[in-house]
């Protein structure tokens, strides 16, 4: 017997993720033709040298990645860097996983956090 309650799974209220709204719609998306913003970091020639350096060897490329760069509309960005070989594999977490999913669906991703976790809804889509 465990020193915590049991938790009540038949409480629990599954709803359809249309009835959710997105933050991201998948419309938004970032095409990969538009306008070019710099990126300014000190290390940052240094990590494409080096992603350069391993691929002209023939060595693998490892994206490892939270859920932002999808859950921010970069979806295309990746699937870019992985068709031209740039990138040979691509890790994320769960959430990752899920704001994909929910794009490839075709409406969009990304809940209101706040909103749902107040509403005691949050991931039960």
């Amino acid at each position: 017997m465990s020193r915590y309650p049991v938790f009540d799974r038949s409480r629990i209220e599954l709803r359809q993720l249309r009835e959710r709204g997105h933050d991201l719609l998948a419309d938004d998306v970032w095409p990969l033709q538009r306008e070019f913003i710099p990126f300014a970091h000190p290390e940052f020639p240094e990590l494409v040298a080096a992603i350069a350096a391993a691929r002209t060897a023939g060595r693998p490329v490892v994206l490892m990645m939270g859920a932002h760069p999808i859950k921010l509309g970069l979806s295309r960005f990746l699937v870019d860097l992985i068709q031209r070989r740039i990138v040979t594999h691509l890790a994320t977490n769960g959430a990752g996983m899920i704001h994909d999913f929910e794009l490839a669906l075709g409406d969009g991703t990304s809940e209101n956090v706040p909103k749902w976790i107040q509403r005691g809804q949050f991931c039960l889509w």
